[in-house]
């Protein structure tokens, strides 16, 4: 009986197992509900741009039913922002602070939200306008309680838009609070760390950075609560990416994290360097006509007007950051191209120019002719040899090539560039 009894308790504890593994196997992980926003009827929707005019150079509490949609730019996730992120749309951007710790994890980059207006406080402070909470006689974080009931997700986190590039001369209100890039500058106190607790102004360190277009310097600002922040600043010159400030005449930056600065050369000979290994790097490409563009592809840089079957003509540029060619002498200039389709040689040509913005049609520059060596076709990468830039000893250059292609299959070639590389003796 004993012995019988046992053999049922095993059989029923054997079930059970069974069938909790059957049950297991029936449940399914909820789905993903991606996050959808529909504005209340009678609400508005407002650009930054008019959120900013409205309020002018004073603050005030929005008493109206609006809201604007933009998406994130920077967030706290390296620490550099505290308590705060930047949102931007087409027409600008806006710093929005908030009582709330890692934000990043509800507000990532990329994540389109819409904000109810209503209730909030937009502030216009030595030249930046900031939203949060009246508190006294200032701005104040947005309190917890009441963040949910103001910001609201749209989607899920998409693509981050794309910096613009600026020069310290280009700089213009239009672009406080907004992803920027520049590009071929250097750190007057390069060697140091980004952060010294013992060198703060407003919990963050200002260190100058400079692309040599300007006498004035923009300031680079970490706080010391950067993971970044004991990292050193590079030496040579680089490019530099982030959120471009204000406070009263002196732009000021921030870099959402040490990934922002990139491409610094050590090499005191070195002016440019641009393998185009993972992508276009400080190149700019630029389409005048045709639907075509320069992109990135695992063979360098490269632009066809031939694509889908079908031939179209095109004038398409691929421009290089600033150049300051004043500090070096004996400069060489070097690449390499390989080509095929069309005609030999067809299609390609290379340029410098010292008037050029540094951004919008090319055309509008004066850009002279380099002679080089290209490929004569088969996919052959050819070097082009040294081309001379010594002669053009200017703090303001661009080189630049230049596609073009016609409408029939002779006229219509495929190039592609890679180890564009720019030296010189520093003086």
């Amino acid at each position: 009986m004993k012995n019988y009894s046992i053999k049922i308790i095993g059989l029923f504890m054997m079930l059970t197992v069974i069938s909790l593994s059957s049950c297991k196997k029936d449940i399914e992980a909820p789905p993903f509900i991606e996050p959808h926003f529909a504005m209340p009827a009678g609400a508005k929707l407002k650009t930054l741009a008019e959120l900013k005019a409205f309020v002018g150079t004073g603050s005030k509490v929005i008493d109206s039913n609006w809201f604007v949609r933009a998406t994130v730019v920077a967030t706290d996730q390296s620490g550099n922002y505290y308590k705060d992120i930047v949102m931007q749309d087409s027409t600008g951007g806006i710093d929005v602070k908030m009582e709330k710790y890692s934000i990043y994890n509800d507000y990532p980059l990329g994540q389109v939200l819409f904000i109810d207006c209503k209730g909030l406080y937009v502030s216009y402070a030595n030249g930046t306008v900031s939203m949060g909470y009246k508190g006294g006689t200032g701005i104040v974080t947005i309190p917890t309680i009441l963040v949910d009931q103001h910001i609201f997700r749209d989607l899920y986190p998409g693509k981050v838009p794309a910096p613009v590039v600026l020069t310290s001369i280009t700089c213009a209100d239009q672009y406080i609070n907004t992803l920027v890039e520049f590009h071929y500058v250097n750190f007057a106190d390069a060697g140091s760390v980004f952060a010294d607790p013992l060198n703060v102004l407003g919990g963050m360190t200002p260190r100058n950075f400079n692309d040599t277009l300007s006498a004035t310097a923009i300031i680079l600002r970490s706080s010391t609560y950067a993971n970044f922040k004991n990292n050193l600043l590079p030496k040579g010159n680089g490019n530099i990416r982030g959120i471009l400030t204000k406070y009263n005449t002196s732009w000021q930056f921030c870099i959402r994290d040490i990934n922002d600065v990139w491409g610094f050369a050590p090499d005191p000979s070195l002016i440019l360097k641009e393998s185009f290994t993972a992508s276009l790097g400080s190149f700019v490409p630029y389409s005048v006509t045709g639907d075509q563009v320069w992109a990135w592809t695992t063979y360098g840089a490269t632009m066809s007007g031939y694509a889908g079957g079908v031939y179209t003509a095109n004038e398409d540029w691929l421009i290089s950051p600033v150049l300051d060619l004043t500090h070096h002498t004996n400069i060489k200039f070097s690449f390499q191209s390989a080509m095929n389709y069309g005609t030999a040689g067809q299609g390609m040509k290379v340029y410098y120019s010292t008037n050029y913005s540094g951004t919008g049609n090319p055309n509008a520059a004066a850009w002279t002719e380099l002679t080089c060596t290209l490929s004569p076709g088969g996919w052959a990468f050819t070097s082009s040899g040294d081309i001379d830039l010594t002669s053009i000893n200017n703090a303001h250059t661009y080189v630049a090539f230049k596609y073009v292609c016609g409408t029939v299959s002779s006229d219509v070639s495929t190039w592609e560039l890679k180890n564009v590389l720019i030296k010189g003796t520093h003086l």
